[in-house]
């Protein structure tokens, strides 16, 4: 983006690693999922003798260590790129990652276990695109319409970026008990889903 100011940089900076973490949960683990499916290997993992929760937990560990490391990623190219320099607030920055990148893909698998194959492959290219241009990310709120704020109030995205950005720039930003209550909502729908889902599909 040419021309671009430090304060434009760092809200866009600090905002790539909830957009990385959210193209991972909700893009990466359906489709991961949905050719499992069609492969016949999750099918396969679902009649090993292991609880349906452990199977789950067994997932979502493995698509969290591929995921938190591009929040480091994010931050030193941004850095590298800008040269602006990070107050950060460690604990909140470690447990935004790891609560934003749970809930992206305990939601990603819900969608998964739910939907046919193609409808979750399909699901995750119109998430993708409302993740990356339609969610208060990677600029301000205030550029949306009234109505459409509201509606990011509830979804989870907006939240994931506010606690990141005031784990980045504690300086700058604040975290809200809002944020981690929304996240943790959507977390929890995810998880009661998916183990609800793979319950009934036994």
């Amino acid at each position: 983006i040419p021309g671009l100011d430090t304060a434009a940089a760092r809200f866009l900076s600090t905002g790539a690693p909830t957009v990385r973490l959210m193209v991972i949960g909700l893009v990466m683990v359906p489709q991961g999922v949905a050719q499992a499916r069609t492969s016949g290997t999750f099918t396969y993992l679902r009649a090993l003798p292991v609880p349906r929760p452990l199977l789950l937990l067994s997932e979502l560990t493995v698509w969290l260590a591929v995921a938190l490391p591009s929040v480091l990623v994010a931050v030193v190219v941004a850095r590298l790129r800008y040269g602006f320099a990070y107050s950060f607030d460690w604990p909140l920055l470690a447990a935004a990652s790891v609560l934003t990148a749970v809930m992206a893909a305990a939601v990603g698998y819900a969608l998964a276990v739910l939907l046919p194959p193609i409808l979750a492959q399909l699901s995750t290219q119109v998430l993708v695109f409302f993740v990356m241009l339609f969610s208060p990310i990677t600029f301000p709120a205030s550029q949306l319409p009234g109505w459409f704020r509201a509606v990011h109030d509830v979804l989870p995205f907006q939240s994931a970026a506010d606690l990141l950005r005031a784990g980045l720039l504690s300086q700058t930003y604040d975290a809200s008990w809002r944020d981690f209550a929304v996240l943790l909502a959507w977390c929890a729908a995810g998880l009661a889903i998916s183990v609800g889902a793979l319950g009934r599909r036994a």
